[in-house]
């Protein structure tokens, strides 16, 4: 039930009475009234407290209930006034109610038994009104503060009110009104066409060029709404209008940023993506469509493991691996006879969150079958040139064998301590002839392994025995640096070729004898490194670009092919590694090997 605090300003106690014996009978409401006996106490009880309504006798011992309502009003207070006299004057009646009465009570017979009623009755038309108020002010504050340009258009499309916004034009609020619509627009458009726009009935959104007063165009977006007609007023149009002027520079910014990226992206010859958490496919190049068998605009939205590996997914996924680690990550898939090497890279956002992968895939099928048929073709140019020093290590040895033959065969019948010596020292050389031959089956042997886990320091100990006669004979001296180091993931074959190659250089560098010192060791957080540095007589400033340019040779003929630099740094280029080279002539050379570290992601 509704609870009205009200209160009663009557001098006269038997009345007072009456009323509240009425207000106590009424059922549909309960009410609490508070009473007063006259003007002075009304005004001090309503400072104190706030009362639903108020219940004015027209005369009060020290003023007019007329005086005491306007006194009411000049003090802020909001609750509406019921006047109730016991004269039935016309006047009084209108007088009352032009200085804001909410209604007029004459005293006469039986008024009190619709009286509770009539006071509710103004108690909730002023509540009422209160809220209508209070609405308005809060649509009017909201249309007053908005960002938007907001305004209303007459049936001439002409404007009926604009709100402060139109000063980002440069123009009052004052300026505009009872002007058409057509005088703010930058482009010409016929009033058929901008009336059958304002009364689009699907309530579209439409651009609209705006000029401002020092004449600059501003591009607004602007959606119209039909206000319903009240009496006879005529219709009216709502307009809201957005300045996206900015937003629309930014956005063609983006789309040439966005093509021109894409014209890039195109140009290239290798297979780019752009990858969400899914693996599924946000950017692509047109390589990329290809490969699918299909065009740019449906490639978008599928899986990159579509592309290469026909809907299966990748075992050793590298763009999963840059998920997990936040860096670079290199892998080599092989499917449908062609090989792919594959690179990732994290894309963070301007929060420094990973948000995408970039997969840069190259297909390196041709390239794979080339650098086989060099490593093979240098290989037996190697073992060429090692020939002659097998030759002569292999010559003694049998020498040795054939003259203890000989004194077996001479001395059967001798002293057996004079066999069991020859015997030994056949047993001694076979050995030395077995070792020799095993280091070169070892070099030959293929490994069966792309990628595995390889002892850098043990490698070099094991390509240096293949020619240590060769550096014995040479008169150099191998001085090791050995750092303790990870191991490497990579090819065996091909680091083994790589370290011959530079061994044999700086051997041939040194043909009066010197030294070559092997250093091992750590650099930074990402490369294993080896120097090879030594003393013979350098290279040539101005043959030091082509160190590693095919069939390039400063040899004698028939030393030499120019292919053993070259395949050495495209194998450590292919492994993610690097060559370098430093040399001045008279002093020696160092070449520097750059193995990536990258122990934790072997296959």
């Amino acid at each position: 039930m509704k609870v009205f605090q009200i209160l009663i300003v009557e001098d006269n106690p038997d009345q007072r009475e009456l009323l509240n014996v009425a207000f106590r009978r009424y059922r549909k409401a309960k009410f609490e009234p508070d009473f007063a006996g006259s003007g002075a106490e009304c005004l001090k009880k309503c400072e104190q407290r706030e009362y639903d309504a108020i219940i004015l006798d027209y005369k009060l011992p020290d003023r007019s209930g007329l005086e005491v309502m306007a006194q009411l009003k000049d003090r802020g207070v909001d609750a509406p006034v019921l006047i109730v006299t016991g004269q039935g004057d016309e006047k009084v009646a209108v007088e009352a109610m032009k200085n804001g009465a909410a209604d007029y009570v004459v005293k006469e017979h039986n008024y009190l038994r619709s009286f509770p009623q009539v006071v509710e009755s103004i108690i909730e038309r002023h509540r009422l009104h209160q809220r209508l108020r209070e609405q308005e002010e809060f649509i009017q504050n909201i249309v007053e503060k908005a960002n938007d340009f907001i305004f209303s258009l007459d049936a001439e499309l002409r404007f009926q009110f604009v709100n402060p916004q139109v000063r980002r034009l440069g123009f009052s609020p004052e300026e505009i009104q009872g002007l058409p619509l057509q005088e703010l627009l930058a482009s010409s458009i016929s009033e058929e066409d901008l009336r059958a726009l304002t009364e689009d009935p699907d309530g579209r959104n439409f651009v609209f060029d705006f000029r401002s007063k020092d004449g600059q165009v501003h591009n607004m977006i602007v959606s119209f709404r039909r206000i319903s007609e009240k009496g006879n007023q005529p219709h009216a149009i709502l307009g809201i209008a957005k300045d996206v002027t900015e937003i629309l520079k930014l956005h063609r910014l983006i789309q040439e940023s966005k093509k021109k990226l894409q014209t890039v992206f195109d140009s290239i010859t290798d297979y780019i993506m752009v990858l969400d958490r899914d693996k599924t496919i946000q950017m692509a190049n047109r390589k990329v469509a290809t490969l699918m068998n299909t065009t740019p605009d449906r490639v978008i939205g599928r899986k990159c493991y579509e592309a290469y590996m026909a809907g299966r997914v990748c075992e050793n996924c590298a763009a999963e691996r840059t998920w997990q680690t936040k860096r670079q990550e290199l892998v080599e898939i092989s499917h449908g006879g062609r090989v792919y090497q594959i690179r990732t890279f994290p894309m963070f956002n301007l929060e420094g969150e990973m948000e995408f992968v970039i997969e840069y895939a190259r297909d390196v099928t041709e390239q794979k079958n080339i650098e086989r048929k060099l490593i093979q073709s240098e290989k037996l140019a190697t073992i060429g040139l090692l020939a002659s020093g097998v030759a002569h290590e292999l010559r003694n040895p049998l020498n040795i064998i054939e003259t203890a033959r000989y004194y077996i065969e001479d001395l059967l019948r001798g002293k057996d301590e004079d066999i069991q010596a020859k015997l030994n020292i056949i047993k001694r050389n076979v050995q030395r002839a077995s070792n020799i031959i095993n280091n070169l089956l070892e070099f030959s042997r293929h490994s069966t392994k792309d990628r595995e886990k390889i002892d850098v320091n043990v490698i070099i100990d094991k390509t240096l025995s293949l020619i240590e006669k060769d550096l014995q004979s040479q008169n150099i001296q191998v001085e090791k640096h050995y750092s303790d180091i990870p191991p490497v993931y990579l090819g065996l074959d091909s680091l083994k070729q790589v370290f011959l190659n530079i061994i044999i250089n700086a051997v041939q560098a040194m043909p009066e004898g010197g030294t070559l010192s092997i250093r091992t060791g750590v650099k930074g957080d990402e490369w294993i490194e080896v120097k090879f540095t030594d003393t013979g007589h350098g290279i040539p400033r101005e043959h030091l670009k082509d160190i590693f340019t095919p069939f390039f040779t400063t040899k004698e003929l028939g030393k030499g092919t120019g292919l053993g630099m070259y395949v050495s740094h495209s194998i450590i280029r292919r492994e993610g590694g690097e060559i370098l080279v430093e040399s001045e002539v008279g002093k020696g050379t160092t070449f520097t090997v750059l193995l990536p570290r990258d122990g934790e992601h072997g296959n």
